[in-house]
């Protein structure tokens, strides 16, 4: 019986690690712009997941080190776009989209982009990063995308699903003891 409940005891802290690695991490950002129509000012900000993905080509000015496109959901749209993490003075690249409010024909889906976006992306440490996205060319159409992100945790994620998955480790469990005292 002691053995059955160390195993339980295990597994359950198991299924609570498990989830947080895989959900990346976790952003704060404001969102805010200007387009040079009416109703085409706005500000937004929320905390949503977020993920690095991929390994792709280094991008302008200076070419230094692979990039990576950084994804992450708000109001149930994907944002983001390809980043290069440390590159000084900045990244340059094309086809960023941040949330946005306002005008409709705008913003379809709550979205805007450009065909350019420059920026700067700075980890900390291997658990924080902050981000900072210029999303235009300037002029009279434009976003600032600030974001600080930090690795999720378990507190982190939605408790639902540490409890499913703790409650499918406990019946496998069950049902392993089961078939050894058959």
């Amino acid at each position: 019986m002691k053995r059955t409940i160390a195993i339980l005891a295990t597994l359950v802290i198991v299924a609570a690690a498990a989830p947080a690695c895989a959900q990346d991490w976790v952003m704060d950002w404001t969102s805010q712009g200007h387009v040079a129509v009416i109703g085409g000012d706005w500000r937004l900000s929320g905390e949503s997941p977020a993920s690095f993905i991929g390994s792709f080509a280094p991008l302008p000015p200076t070419f230094a080190g692979p990039s990576t496109n950084l994804v992450f959901t708000a109001n149930g749209q994907s944002y983001g776009g390809l980043v290069t993490p440390g590159q000084l003075p900045n990244f340059q690249t094309d086809g960023w989209a941040v949330p946005a409010s306002g005008n409709s024909i705008l913003f379809p889906n709550g979205t805007f982009t450009a065909g350019f976006a420059s920026g700067t992306l700075t980890f900390t440490n291997s658990n924080t990063f902050s981000l900072d996205v210029l999303v235009g060319s300037g002029g009279h159409d434009f976003a600032e995308f600030e974001a600080t992100g930090h690795r999720a945790t378990a507190a982190t994620l939605e408790p639902a699903t540490l409890t499913v998955g703790a409650i499918g480790l406990l019946g496998a469990a069950l049902v392993r003891r089961r078939r050894h005292t058959s």
